[in-house]
């Protein structure tokens, strides 16, 4: 009975660690569920996952939402429970994402890895609960070259903490913010 005991263990234990060597490497996304879908449109891209995490309530560590397909971009479409805090993971490569539906779920940014990005440019327009965006030291954005709009009308962002050094294009991208 021990020896099993030792082998879920260790298999948990790597499915943990499997799960933070892809949190490294991805933009994560920190929601709070309204109740409605949220759909994020991933484009250009090359390998590719999406992630739900329920780490922030003590459920399962994570489910893959989506997976690559043959579609230059595809949508990944997950309903958020009222009230229920949840990370997004996409890991892989990317040129730009949209967020379709549920911008408003959308709480904090909080590590964008380094995922090849290209453009930011109304990504996060009008994510009206933003409230915090941060990059690690170790995340990778200078394939940016765009922001235009990233973050304007997000009303309640409060802190901004992202080394965005080949940028060229800011046109209205903290337009409305605190």
């Amino acid at each position: 009975m021990l020896y099993l005991l030792c082998i879920k263990q260790m298999s948990e234990d790597a499915a943990a660690a499997a799960l933070l060597e892809i949190a490294e490497s991805c933009l994560i996304l920190k929601v709070i569920g309204d109740g409605r879908h949220l759909h994020i449109e991933v484009h250009k891209r090359k390998n590719v996952k999406i992630y739900w995490d329920a780490g922030f309530d003590g459920g399962d560590l994570s489910e893959l939402l989506w997976s690559e397909s043959i579609y230059p971009s595809q949508t990944a479409t997950k309903f958020c429970e009222a009230g229920r805090e949840r990370r997004i993971m996409i890991s892989g490569k990317f040129d730009a994402i949209s967020i379709n539906n549920g911008k408003n779920m959308i709480t904090e940014i909080t590590h964008f890895g380094d995922c090849g990005i290209k453009s930011l440019a109304s990504t996060f327009e009008n994510c009206t609960n933003l409230v915090s965006v941060f990059s690690l030291p170790t995340d990778n954005l200078d394939s940016v070259t765009t922001a235009d709009r990233a973050w304007s009308g997000c009303s309640r962002l409060t802190t901004f903490n992202a080394h965005l050094p080949n940028v060229t294009n800011v046109e209205w991208a903290w337009q409305g913010c605190t």
